[in-house]
């Protein structure tokens, strides 16, 4: 029996999923019994309607991709929560950035200027943190362009900073000789962060015997399909193009997405010291659970604070489907 799974991507296809497009072209995901249908991001505005979350917790979708600080942000205390079930990228491949030309060279003198944000209800609170860690104030100007469009407001010069992966818009700065400064969000920072691409889903799903299973199966296929990109980065890429056949990609030069595979890979971002995709650490989680809670920043859709005795950041993340 097949499964479906709608997988509700986190941007438009970019090589951070390139396993996932391998697997479908080379019918890995058949071989499992699921059929996998992508639902890419648009460009509409921030409004929460178009989010990965959203669509899962409606119902619009059955997997999600997002970074681990929107399952914080999506807790709302039943049972239906979501639940990370692997991470695309085992280190935090994004930061934030500012041009080098506009003289900001250190987060504190991010005070008073322009933030171009995504919306996310912890997004814009992390980077205030980040910015008083490093003895400023935290009194950025909050800008909500278009949701694909936050690093074109900083190279047009319509904002200061953007958060960004270094894959991929720090690949365009880089090829297109745009110097940027780079702020890395965990290391060193004042906030242990978590994971910046995670595959999630409603914790419905995973009480559910029929369809844990094909989700495991998916994730199997999704495994292989980043094993074969690691190891065949050019074939791989021209499976991205072909089989996401999406007009964002299509407008990108092939030198871009190599460039992007061969800093995911020289960085050793998909697999693990043990060789194994998608496993996440439980300290990771803790960490940065810990850090939001000594900040107050984990609050439900009325504003209260969420106290640790009621949301164990271990619920929000299982690597039981993954191979072992």
């Amino acid at each position: 029996m097949t499964e479906t799974f709608r997988v509700a991507l986190d941007w438009t296809p970019n090589t951070n999923h390139i396993g996932l497009y391998v697997a479908q072209a080379k019918g890995w995901f058949r071989e499992v019994g699921v059929d996998v249908v992508f639902l890419p991001q648009s460009d509409s505005l921030t409004n929460g309607c178009d989010c990965p979350g959203k669509k899962v917790l409606s119902g619009h979708a059955d997997i999600g991709i997002a970074p681990s600080e929107a399952l914080f942000g999506m807790w709302s205390g039943d049972n239906n929560h979501p639940v990370a079930v692997a991470t695309l990228l085992q280190k935090d491949a994004s930061a934030l950035v500012t041009i080098q030309s506009s003289g900001i060279e250190h987060l504190r003198q991010l005070d008073g200027k322009r933030y171009a944000c995504f919306g996310s209800k912890l997004e814009v609170e992390i980077v205030k943190e980040l910015i008083r860690g490093d003895g400023g104030e935290g009194n950025i100007i909050e800008d909500t362009p278009p949701r694909l469009s936050a690093f074109n407001q900083v190279l047009d010069g319509n904002a200061d900073c953007a958060w960004i992966y270094l894959n991929w818009e720090g690949i365009h700065a880089e090829m297109n000789e745009v110097p940027v400064n780079v702020f890395l969000v965990g290391e060193g920072s004042c906030i242990k962060y978590g994971y910046s691409s995670v595959l999630f889903a409603a914790a419905d799903i995973l009480h559910n015997e029929v369809r844990a299973t094909k989700l495991a199966g998916f994730l199997s296929a999704c495994s292989r399909g980043y094993q074969f990109a690691v190891d065949n980065p050019e074939e791989a890429v021209d499976l991205l193009v072909s089989q996401a056949n999406h007009p964002a990609l299509e407008q990108i030069p092939r030198e871009f997405l190599l460039n992007s595979m061969q800093y995911l890979i020289a960085n050793k971002m998909f697999f693990n010291d043990d060789g194994r995709w998608g496993v996440m650490k439980p300290e990771r989680w803790q960490n940065f659970a810990n850090a939001l809670f000594q900040r107050n920043l984990i609050t439900t859709h009325d504003r209260r604070n969420v106290t640790e005795e009621e949301l164990n950041p271990n619920s929000l993340f299982t690597n039981i489907f993954l191979a072992p």
